[in-house]
């Protein structure tokens, strides 16, 4: 592709060093067409089917641009995507038994950035005391944070997960 390219490019320097009033003028006789490159030179212009084919491979090359470009496009916003969700959810996640109750449930709700998320916690493991004053249990937490009407599960949603550890005190 690169050799039809550089063909087409220096076909066109050839006919710019030519210079204009080269070419055969109105009132020329041609006798008989020259054959091979002799024929392309003295007609002095691209035949129909050269002409096409350059638009072609024009054609293929900016489809292929137009590829790249779209795909980098994408990424960017899934890398977006992720940055945000991964914030968010982390922070959520960290929170969980500090500034909002660590309980057995599922809930959900909207970030202020319009990304939805949803929590379940599910109990792990519970493990007395040794001295038998308390209980420590373990609760597994599963956060998946998605873009708002995400066609695709898996691109548009990211699973966070943690084990969260409670400790009830003894009544007293």
């Amino acid at each position: 592709m690169r050799h039809i390219l550089t063909a087409c490019f220096a076909r066109i320097a050839s006919l710019k060093a030519r210079g204009p009033g080269k070419a055969l003028g109105p009132g020329a006789a041609l006798d008989r067409e020259p054959s091979g490159s002799r024929a392309r030179a003295a007609r002095g212009g691209f035949t129909l089917i050269e002409s096409l084919v350059a638009f072609v491979i024009l054609t293929l090359a900016m489809g292929a641009l137009m590829q790249g470009l779209g795909g980098g496009a994408r990424n960017e916003a899934r890398g977006d995507f992720l940055l945000r969700a991964a914030r968010q959810g982390r922070s959520q996640i960290e929170a969980l038994g500090v500034a909002t109750p660590l309980a057995a449930g599922e809930s959900s709700g909207r970030y202020a950035d319009g990304l939805v998320w949803r929590l379940i916690v599910s109990p792990y493991r519970s493990v007395a005391a040794t001295d038998g004053n308390g209980r420590t249990t373990a609760y597994f937490a599963r956060l998946t944070v998605r873009r708002p009407g995400g066609a695709q599960a898996g691109r548009d949603s990211l699973t966070l997960t943690a084990i969260k550890l409670a400790i009830a005190k003894p009544r007293q």
